[in-house]
């Protein structure tokens, strides 16, 4: 049942732990012995290690097709002057230590494995073909088997897997174990069992049972559950309600396909309606806008026609106002100036000197006598102005507007002889129409016609 072991066998003997004691006096030095496969090799010497040595050393053991898979520990006192002493040994099968790659194993007195002396810890590392089988996927739930001492034993889980018939786990009675499985964990030993797990009923809980190594007189049946079945059960089972639950869901998803189909036909409707809806007050807004513009260009051209119509009037009234106060002006000068056939007087307010008509027919003024010589009249002209009259000779004072001569040469009333009288400050100024110089009286009582200036020598007065 166990193949031929090919390959490299790596054993670590690590430590040792209440060894015996084979000596009365010092401390004992250990080593190891360890033969297989007709090979002996030892581990080094723990001087002093007495009762618990630490060797921590790897023997290494190349397997070609070995069938005697048994495995002999001898640990020994180191004596230098007589024989060693045996301190304990352990046969096994090497299938122990290759189902527990690390384990406290017992040493014991003698091969009969009877007496225990001791304890050893060994790794074991195989790297090759052979010993236990693979272990098998279970359908029925085992879960281990060994078989042996609880801390010397074989993984049996691939035979107790051959076992199993009909769902049924038998182990026949009145039948060595040792036979069944074809090896012994530690012979000599009637006290070893085999010790099965495996998961009950409900796939979760893990029962066990123990068989003794002898004395059994009935056969022992252990129930098994198909797991394969009912796991393909439970698959079908998932698998109908998935199905189920795709069936559910596509019918709501269909129930919501309609449901937004219905919406959407409906908002659809509803943003018809609104566009017609839209555009009519589109159409209401864009008449009212067009009626609303009309108004407004009928009021700007009514505003229009009413600005024109109060520019005109302020235009009229300007001119009015113009007219009202030339006429004021007119009337305020018609009161100060002595009327049309009273005799007035034309004095410089500067030099104190009044203008006459000389015998030469030019204005002059040589003194401030009111004579026959000095009176003029004055009164309005026919073109607005007005005219200056000597009474002495009856001729009108004119300006020539090429050499600005004053003289008093005839009775016209053209521009020549046409004057503006300006009142300011209570003085006037006689502007000539004919070239818009002033009438002045120097120092020395020449009157003429010079500039435009109104300043003091421009300046008179009117007396009657």
């Amino acid at each position: 049942m166990f193949a031929p072991l090919t390959g490299k066998l790596s054993i670590t003997l690590k430590r040792a732990k209440d060894l015996r004691k084979t000596q009365m006096l010092g401390k004992q030095d250990p080593y190891v012995e360890v033969k297989f496969a007709g090979q002996k090799k030892k581990t080094k010497t723990h001087t002093d290690g007495d009762r618990f040595p630490v060797w921590d050393s790897t023997i290494e053991f190349k397997c070609q097709s070995v069938k005697d898979f048994t495995i002999k520990f001898s640990v020994w006192n180191k004596n230098l002057a007589t024989l060693d002493d045996s301190i304990g040994v352990l046969q096994i099968p090497v299938l122990v230590l290759l189902s527990n790659p690390s384990v406290w194993l017992p040493l014991y007195r003698h091969e009969d494995h009877r007496t225990e002396c001791g304890k050893i810890l060994i790794e074991t590392k195989f790297e090759g073909s052979g010993g236990v089988p693979e272990q098998q996927h279970s359908n029925f739930g085992l879960i281990s088997a060994r078989y042996g001492l609880e801390n010397v034993n074989v993984n049996v889980l691939p035979f107790v897997q051959s076992l199993v018939k009909d769902l049924k786990l038998v182990i026949p009675p009145n039948v060595d174990l040792s036979d069944i499985f074809k090896t012994d964990p530690l012979s000599g030993r009637t006290d070893k069992s085999l010790f099965i797990t495996y998961l009950t009923g409900d796939g979760k809980t893990s029962c066990g049972v123990h068989v003794a190594e002898t004395g059994r007189e009935r056969e022992i049946v252990v129930q098994l559950v198909d797991f394969a079945a009912r796991q393909q059960e439970q698959e079908a089972a998932m698998k109908a309600a998935e199905m189920q639950r795709l069936e559910d869901q596509a019918a709501e998803v269909k129930a919501l396909q309609e449901q937004a189909q219905a919406e959407a036909k409906k908002e659809a409707e509803l943003r018809k309606s609104s566009e017609a809806s839209l555009e009519a007050v589109k159409q209401m807004a864009m008449a009212q806008e067009a009626r609303l513009k009309a108004e407004i260009q009928h009021l700007h051209n009514m505003l229009c026609e009413e600005a024109k119509t109060v520019k005109a009037l302020k235009d009229r009234n300007q001119l009015l106002m113009s007219q009202i106060q030339s006429l004021k002006a007119e009337n305020k000068l018609a009161k100060v100036i002595p009327p049309k056939g009273q005799v007035c007087y034309l004095d410089s307010v500067e030099h104190k000197r009044t203008m006459q008509n000389n015998s030469s027919n030019k204005p002059e003024a040589p003194n401030d006598n009111h004579d026959a010589w000095e009176a003029h009249e004055i009164f309005p002209s026919n073109d607005g102005g007005y005219i200056i009259k000597s009474l002495k000779t009856g001729n009108h004072l004119s300006c020539n507007p090429g050499n600005h001569e004053l003289r008093y040469e005839n009775q016209n009333q053209g521009l020549w002889e046409s004057w503006d009288i300006e009142r300011k400050s209570g003085v006037y100024y006689f502007v000539s129409r004919s070239c818009g110089r002033t009438l002045q009286c120097t120092p020395q009582g020449q009157v003429r016609c010079e500039n435009n200036n109104r300043g003091p020598w421009e300046a008179w007065t009117i007396s009657s």
